[in-house]
This record gives C-alpha cells, sequence and structure tokens, in this order.
C-alpha cells in the first residue's frame, strides 16, 4: 500500500485548535485583559503626564468650544497644525477627561482587530498565530500608555492597520473594486489623523501593481489605482488643500519649522561636544526604551535591565525567522514586500525627522504595529520545536501582558 506524507505534528495540532473554542476563549480573555488595563492606565495617569497630552486636549476645546478648525500660528496651540479627525471624535466628550481618554481605548482595539485579521489571512489555519500578533498589538506596554492618553497617534495605526490589512487581504484574494475602494477610504482617514499617513498612498499603489495578475489588463490596474486614489484624495485632499491656503504648502512645514525652531536639534547636541556617532547612539537608546514603554512626557522608564530583557523576544524571533523553511505562496511573499516598504518607509520618515529634530519617540513607528507584530508571533512559532510550535506565537504577547499589568502599578503609579 502506498504511503501518504503525514503532516508536521504542529500542523495538526494547529488544525485541532483551530476547531476548538479554545481559540476564541482566549481571544475574550484578551479582549477583557487590553480593556482593564487600558483603563488602570487611564485612571493612573494625570492629566498631561503623557507627550503633549494638554496640546492635543486644547485642540478638543478649540473644536467643542468654537466648532470651527483652528489656524496654526507660532505661539498658539502647537497641535493646531494637526489634521481634525481625531479631536472631532473627542470633541463629543470634552466634557469629561475620562471619557475622553476612552475614544482611544476603542481606536487601539480597532489596531489590535485589524492586526489580528492581517495575521489570519496570512496564515489561515494558524489562529493562534493571528491571536499571538493581536497580543503584541494589545499588551505592549508603550502601545497600552498611547490607548489610554489623548494623542492622534493611535488613530493614524488604526488606519494604518486597517489598509495593510486589506491590501494584504487583496493579495490573498485578488484586488476588486470594493476592497481597493476600502483601501482608499482607510488611506483618506488617515489623511485626516496625521500628515504621515501620506506614506499609505505609495504603499497601496505598490499593492495594487503587486496585486495584478498573469493576464489582467494594465487597464484594469491602472483603473483600480485610480479609483483607490480617487477615493482616498476625495476624504482627505482637502485637508492638504486647506493647509495650501492657510500655510502655502500642503503639509504646513514651513510654519511648522518656524514654530519649532526652539525645539532640540542635533546640532544642540553637537554643540556641545556630542560626536555624530553618539548622537546616533542618544537616538538609538531613546527609541529602543521607548519602543518597549516610557511614561510620563518621556522621563518615567522601566528598570534597565528590563529593557535589556525583552530584547529577548525581538532575538528570538529573528533565530526562528533565520531557520530554512519551504518558500510561502506567491502571494505571501508579494505581502512580505508590501510590509516590508511600510516598515522601511516609517523608518525613513523617522530617521529624517531625527535629523532635523531630536525626537527619538518610537510611537513615530508604531504606526507599523501589525507587521512587528506578525514577525515576532511568526518568528517564535518558527523558533519552537516540534508540537509547541502551535502555542508558541503566545509568548510574547504573555510576556508583554505580563510586563504591562506590572507596569501600571510598580511604574507608572509611584512615577
Amino acid at each position: 500500500m502506498r504511503r501518504h506524507a503525514s503532516r508536521p505534528p504542529y500542523r495538526r495540532k494547529a488544525k485541532q485548535a483551530a476547531a476548538s473554542p479554545l481559540p476564541t476563549l482566549l481571544a475574550m480573555a484578551g479582549l477583557v485583559a487590553f480593556a482593564l488595563l487600558v483603563s488602570s492606565y487611564a485612571r493612573q495617569v494625570p492629566f498631561g503626564q503623557a507627550p503633549d497630552e494638554s496640546a492635543h486636549w486644547q485642540y478638543v476645546e478649540h473644536l467643542a468650544n468654537e466648532r470651527s478648525l483652528p489656524v496654526f500660528h507660532p505661539g498658539g496651540g502647537y497641535e493646531f497644525h494637526q489634521p481634525p479627525l481625531y479631536y472631532a471624535l473627542a470633541a463629543p466628550f470634552h466634557g469629561s477627561l475620562p471619557l475622553a481618554r476612552l475614544v482611544n481605548l476603542v481606536l487601539g482595539l480597532l489596531v489590535c482587530l485589524f492586526t489580528y485579521r492581517l495575521a489570519a489571512q496570512y496564515a489561515s489555519d494558524r489562529p493562534l498565530l493571528a491571536l499571538g500578533a493581536a497580543g503584541v498589538a494589545a499588551f505592549l506596554p508603550m502601545q497600552v500608555f498611547l490607548d489610554a492618553t489623548i494623542n492622534n497617534d493611535v488613530l493614524l495605526q488604526a488606519c494604518f492597520a486597517a489598509a495593510l490589512y486589506l491590501a494584504v487581504r487583496g493579495l490573498r484574494r485578488g484586488l476588486d473594486l470594493p476592497t481597493t475602494a476600502l483601501m482608499g477610504v482607510a488611506s483618506g482617514l488617515g489623511l485626516l489623523s496625521k500628515s504621515s499617513a501620506l506614506m499609505l498612498l505609495p504603499i497601496c499603489l505598490l499593492a495594487i501593481l503587486l496585486g495584478r495578475e498573469r493576464g489582467t489588463s494594465w487597464r484594469r490596474t491602472l483603473g483600480l489605482g485610480g479609483l483607490y486614489l480617487a477615493v482616498a484624495l476625495a476624504l482627505g485632499g482637502w485637508w492638504l488643500v486647506r493647509n495650501w491656503l492657510h500655510y502655502g504648502d500642503p503639509l504646513a512645514l514651513a510654519i511648522f519649522n518656524q514654530a519649532f525652531a526652539q525645539c532640540p536639534h542635533p546640532q544642540y547636541f553637537l554643540s556641545r561636544g556630542l560626536s555624530p556617532f553618539g548622537y546616533v547612539e542618544l537616538v538609538a537608546a531613546w527609541t529602543w526604551a521607548s519602543c518597549w514603554g516610557v511614561f510620563g512626557n518621556m522621563n518615567v522608564f522601566m528598570p534597565a535591565p528590563l529593557y535589556l530583557g525583552l530584547g529577548l523576544l525581538p532575538l528570538g524571533a529573528l533565530v526562528g525567522l533565520a531557520r530554512p523553511v519551504a518558500a510561502g505562496q506567491a502571494w505571501q511573499r508579494r505581502a512580505w514586500a508590501v510590509m516590508a516598504a511600510a516598515a522601511a518607509l516609517l523608518l525613513a520618515s523617522f530617521v529624517q525627522f531625527n535629523m532635523t529634530y531630536f525626537q527619538a519617540q518610537a510611537r513615530y513607528l508604531l504606526p507599523g504595529i501589525p507587521v512587528y507584530a506578525l514577525l515576532l508571533a511568526l518568528g517564535w512559532e518558527r523558533l519552537a520545536p516540534g508540537t509547541a510550535r502551535t502555542w508558541a506565537p503566545l509568548v510574547p504577547a504573555g510576556v508583554l501582558l505580563a510586563v504591562a499589568a506590572w507596569v501600571a502599578f510598580a511604574v507608572i503609579a509611584p512615577g
């Protein structure tokens, strides 16, 4: 009798996990833990003890009281250059800071949801991989802190996560008109969240280009690209036009640089004896710390050994990802190209920003959290031996949950 090749043990376990209620129970427990953590941080962080929170709140109050968009100028509200969508969402709750802070709890939940859906598209037969990725997005202490305070970063993350999920789904199933239009909606809302959402335009256009199937006419591909841009710019383009009319350029960069001329910049450090390499080390150290969690106004740190210990999570993932595995499907390789482009653009923007101002805050990189979370979960899955691979993607999320819970009472409350 001919012998059939058996599935690897961890694949059989993944099939059993998919058929069991355990992933659903874990997801529900994770949602409860996420809500409790964010609520705990929101209660314990005093108002104004988060990056630029007072200035973001000033924007919320302006919208609620004046019912008009603010005009940015040096000496005024220094977040008034931001697009208005987040502040419009928070404005109905301007009479209650706790309720206004909960807006980001809901947006953070969307980040987790789209991270889960992206990972589930990538590996539909491994639900615990998707749960592990969503758990990283939920329990990263820095992310919990952002979800618990007033800022427009989490809305931008939600738009990025939605656009990346739609791009990956389109590459897997084939891009159609509804998916392309929804990518445009996510990008347009992103343009109304933060100007850095402009990065979504080349990212999504790359997904449309890579999603062109053999035999498909270029006319259809160009049509999808045109539809995407039309929807995105119809939603968010008016803000760029308004900036042009008020400030002379679509991103208000000139007046931004004028208003922030006194902020710390590389020359400030170099003129005081720090070498260029020393400045790079300074940026890298602050970025590494704020990747995991620096609280207050970037002045409340976790114990230094903890930052080193957390480095074992990406190190383990890198070891796992370095292991040779069978090549994925063509659409998966194209999906990684899109996700790599997103991560590269975020990194390039971050480097450019820190060449102009000292802003070594990893929150500027966190719109790419679905990509980083999937890499962590996938790397730990590959690192684990045998049947442990089924559960290994949950390891980074579990560690981050424990750290985030400890931080709430041992770092944030005393700090």
